[in-house]
């Protein structure tokens, strides 16, 4: 019997639940794996992030210590950590005492600031270059336009894509038939053309964002900008176990909702997928 939309969809979303459950749960778990074996005294990392190196002593480590239970076990923390997480806590920063749910929003603010500002500019110059140049590099094959491969990084390599993806389907057995019905050429790629090559771009153009986006987490890094990957750096360094699990938490979360997005859109313009959708 044939899925309908709405079972379709629905069953994109259960996939990707289950999905984000288990990257939750994988992310946390070596994320304080990580944190924990890293050399030093976390202790006094903790207290270098309060107080500052020039102000650290012994009796300030141990202080930290006794204060935040690090003498413990750490299997219990981390059990501890995973039981406020399912009540929907991250817990509080062991360095600043701010919940890491705060920080994470006012750092991932931030971070989305700077990705409208580049990543997003970045990604529509590359598709408003590549999407013409490499469907006229299809139309055309073996003219000027199909030797321009390389000439503007990403649009370069998503020309490319764009030429393979409406080659395919001008070659189609389907696509030559609605030429044979009198249709102009323009016409017959406008309605069955772009439709049949959008799943492949979205898909290749989604892989490209996540890249983008992690470009700007090392940006951050370099230039010290207020964003989720500066904050996570800084987390690394003080030993600030919660920061750095609700961080990588959220990432991956981000992650596992764009390619939920990515599904849905190409679910909407497959066409063979339901009319109805």
């Amino acid at each position: 019997m044939t899925a309908t939309p709405l079972s379709r969809v629905m069953g994109i979303l259960g996939q990707r639940l289950v999905q984000a459950l288990v990257v939750a749960l994988l992310v946390a778990g070596l994320c304080f794996l990580m944190v924990q074996s890293l050399p030093g005294d976390i202790a006094f990392r903790i207290a270098a992030g309060r107080y500052g190196y020039d102000y650290v002593t012994a009796e300030a480590a141990n202080a930290v210590r006794s204060e935040l239970g690090l003498a413990g076990s750490a299997l219990a923390r981390f059990g501890d950590w995973l039981w406020a997480l399912l009540q929907g806590d991250l817990g509080s920063s062991l360095v600043t005492g701010a919940p890491v749910a705060t920080d994470v929003g006012h750092h991932l603010g931030a971070t989305l600031t700077l990705a409208s500002a580049s990543v997003v500019l970045a990604l529509v110059l590359a598709l408003v270059v590549a999407l013409p140049l490499g469907s006229l590099s299809a139309l055309r094959p073996g003219e000027w336009c199909d030797r321009l491969t390389l000439g503007l990084g990403l649009s370069g390599v998503l020309s490319r894509v764009v030429r393979e993806s409406v080659l395919t389907v001008v070659q189609s057995g389907y696509y030559r038939f609605a030429l044979t019905k009198g249709l102009s050429p323009a016409r017959v790629f406008w309605r069955h053309g772009l439709r049949n090559t959008g799943v492949s771009i979205i898909a290749y153009t989604s892989v490209q964002l996540v890249l983008l986006i992690e470009g700007v987490v090392v940006v951050e890094s370099l230039f010290a900008w207020p964003g989720i990957g500066h904050a996570l750096v800084h987390a690394i360094f003080w030993r600030d176990i919660p920061m750095v699990q609700g961080t990588v938490l959220v990432l991956a979360v981000l992650f596992v909702l764009l390619n939920t997005l990515t599904d849905l859109l190409c679910l909407a313009i497959d066409p063979r997928g339901p009319k109805e959708f």
